[in-house]
C-alpha cells in the first residue's frame, strides 16, 4: 500500500541543496509528485509531495534527508 507524505525543508540557501533532498527521498523509493520552492533572504524552501511504495516511518524519512546535511543545518 502507497504512502503519500508533503515535506517540507528550511536551510540557509547554497549549491546542492535540492539534490540533496530529492535523493534523500528517492534512495528510499519515493516518487516525487510535486514541488515548490523559493529563496527569501537567502533561506532556501522547498515543500514537495512524495509517494512511497509501501508504508514508511516518518523518522526514517526525516533521517535520511538529515542524513544528507551537516548537523543542525537544515530543519
Amino acid at each position: 500500500m502507497s504512502q503519500r507524505y508533503v515535506l517540507s525543508v528550511l536551510i540557509a540557501d547554497r549549491v546542492g541543496i535540492l539534490s540533496a533532498i530529492t535523493a534523500g527521498v528517492t534512495d528510499l523509493g519515493a516518487n516525487i509528485e510535486g514541488i515548490s520552492q523559493t529563496v527569501v533572504q537567502g533561506y532556501f524552501t522547498v515543500i514537495m509531495t512524495v509517494v512511497f511504495p509501501q508504508a514508511i516511518d516518518e523518522e526514517a524519512i526525516r533521517a535520511a534527508l538529515l542524513n544528507r546535511f551537516h548537523k543542525d543545518e537544515a530543519s
